[in-house]
């Protein structure tokens, strides 16, 4: 039996390295982006045949025009089976004091790459029975303070899933986001007190260092990132995988009280962490 392929993006650390390390463990032919060298000779030499790294900066659009023809000859022209569009990073900012070029590269990295990568791969996913999953945040249906330009880059990315979801569904490709909470490496580890961030020195500071403390302790509960490789496994195999999978520590208040309280109360709940004296 032919292994199954997936394509994903960012695989030297985190999300990337688990899910493809998961996948290989289960006998997938998995093809991983890598940004330097190194990594893609020392993930080569650690997870052997069943893996093709690829050197990719993901917001390089000439080189990602060169993707499927790379693709296509590491498959020997057969169907791609699975896109896993996860690298990305989060950018902490007072958002009022963010420069454009900041905000811009956060979503050129966060959602124009996935965009133009997809786009890129479309043509050689399976049909029908293809998979493309978005790495995405809970930050996308619940945007964070100070980190505007990454819950708006992960709110596009739902939006882009689900224009998709229903355009491909007439090729029998299903659109997938897996919506990670606080997890290993994930955005808890880029906001620390002595993270330098654009308005660190405004009048927001006192605010952003509760918002560290309070990031701090979230990682502590942090989520192993097998737990998304998981869920993107089973987006992957599913007959028919849901449109999104939650994978979050404290599911009931990072998740389903959100949903049954609302917006205001959340908000609200933000406030008093942030700019409450007591």
């Amino acid at each position: 039996m032919t292994a199954r392929s997936i394509f994903i993006t960012g695989v030297s650390s985190g999300i990337g390295a688990a899910t493809a390390e998961h996948l290989l463990g289960n006998r997938w032919r998995v093809l991983g982006t890598v940004r330097r060298p190194e990594d893609a000779q020392g993930l080569a030499d650690r997870w052997g045949d069943l893996f093709s790294p690829i050197l990719l900066d993901v917001t390089d659009q000439s080189r990602i025009a060169q993707l499927p023809d790379e693709v296509t000859q590491l498959l020997d022209g057969k169907p791609l089976d699975a896109l896993c569009n996860n690298a990305g990073t989060s950018m902490p900012a007072a958002t009022v004091y963010q420069s454009v070029a900041g905000f811009r590269s956060a979503i050129e990295l966060n959602l124009i790459a996935p965009f133009a990568i997809t786009r890129a791969l479309f043509p050689l996913l399976r049909r029908p029975g293809g998979r493309i999953v978005f790495i995405g945040s809970l930050a996308g249906v619940d945007p964070l303070p100070f980190c505007g330009a990454y819950s708006a880059a992960k709110h596009g990315i739902e939006g882009l899933a689900g224009s998709l979801r229903v355009e491909l569904s007439q090729h029998g490709i299903h659109t997938v986001v897996i919506a990670p909470g606080s997890v290993r490496t994930a955005i808890g580890s880029k906001i620390r007190p002595d993270t330098p961030i654009e308005g660190a020195d405004s009048e927001f500071g006192p605010a952003f260092g509760r918002m560290a403390q309070y990031m701090g302790k979230e990682a502590q509960a942090a989520l192993d990132p097998l737990r998304v490789a998981e869920a993107v496994e089973q987006a992957c195999t599913a007959r028919e995988p849901y449109s999104r999978y939650v994978v979050t520590p404290g599911y009931v208040a990072n998740w389903l009280a959100p949903r049954l309280l609302g917006r205001m109360w959340l908000e609200g709940r933000w406030r008093r962490r942030l700019f409450s004296k007591d």
